[in-house]
């Protein structure tokens, strides 16, 4: 996926305002660019296209994600700390 692509995604999700939660006062994105396997009980989504659905069921043994990038976004209360855990990080699997 190039920069050019990425960022496109990004300013998808962010007019859905996917990005936007009231529950903390900062937001962190994170991606390495490409798919990460995270392991913990939150919400994961995935955007095809200009389309984004909420995955049912965990994502981290389907390997038809694998080609995809992600990006986890992660709330926190303070500006220098975040921690992923259920209740501060939901995922999105970009293509």
């Amino acid at each position: 996926m190039t920069a050019d692509e990425f960022f496109s995604k990004v300013e998808i999700l962010n007019n859905q305002h996917f990005f936007t939660t009231s529950r903390y006062a900062y937001t962190h994105l994170y991606s390495s660019g490409e798919y990460e396997n995270t392991s913990y009980n939150g919400p994961y989504f995935v955007l095809e296209g200009t389309e984004l659905k909420q995955l049912q069921t965990s994502h981290s043994s389907n390997k038809d994600y694998y080609d995809y990038g992600s990006i986890q976004v992660i709330g926190s209360n303070s500006s220098g700390s975040y921690e992923t855990s259920e209740g501060t990080t939901k995922s999105v699997i970009i293509r």
